[in-house]
């Protein structure tokens, strides 16, 4: 059962991956088929294998040579790893809330942006079952995202307070000083002193995994 868990979890991240992608670089999600981003030219279905293909190609496409971005790897490994910890109702809601916000994290490394249904779809896996809280919540939310857009230099994102305030909801106040605490000592060792501005959901929700595994 660890071992099928695995290879349908690896086959999520390659699919979050490839989605990703796609929304950083204005594609449609259904079209064209999977292709090189460098020179384009479609991949056939050996070449988009999860971990096999990227291992057999060693890391290059098999068209151009240009590297491929070990990131892929990363995530399909990762998300396999996380799916073999499936064994109940709330373990299934955790994980499939941690790949949403993974896929969230790989547009947001890009493009400092991800699709807003990540940020409703999470609040519903996290207090779905309480339909007045929920409500409530969805207001707040949508309030926020609109004060927002009118905050000229906010010192966290909404899409960052929508991940903390989801991540509370599921596993309480009593890990959020660890789970924050791994997140920014991540960004801090990665970002230095680079000026420009970084996205943070990707260190949240790295922690968020590790802390799950």
């Amino acid at each position: 059962m660890t071992f099928f868990l695995f290879i349908y979890g690896t086959c999520l991240g390659s699919t979050a991956m490839a989605l990703a992608i796609r929304y950083t670089q204005g594609e449609s999600a259904w079209w064209p088929r999977s292709h090189c981003d460098i020179c384009h030219q479609a991949l056939p279905h050996w070449q988009l294998w999860p971990i096999v293909s990227f291992i057999a190609l060693r890391g290059r496409c098999f068209y151009c040579k240009t590297r491929l971005s070990p990131i892929s790897l990363f995530v399909e490994v990762t998300i396999g790893i996380l799916a073999t910890t499936i064994g109940n109702s709330h373990s299934l809601l955790v994980v499939t809330w941690l790949i949403m916000w993974s896929y969230a994290a790989l547009c947001d490394r890009v493009s400092l942006t991800f699709p807003g249904w990540i940020s409703y779809m999470g609040l519903y896996l996290s207090v779905g079952d309480r339909p007045p809280l929920f409500l409530t919540l969805v207001l707040f939310t949508t309030i926020g995202h609109f004060a927002w857009q009118h905050w000229s230099h906010p010192l966290l994102g909404d899409g960052d307070v929508d991940l903390i305030l989801q991540y509370t909801l599921i596993f309480g106040l009593e890990m959020l000083g660890p789970w924050l605490a791994s997140a920014c000592l991540m960004a801090l060792v990665t970002h230095g002193n680079n000026q420009r501005r970084q996205a943070f959901i990707p260190w949240l929700t790295l922690s968020a995994i590790m802390w799950w595994l």
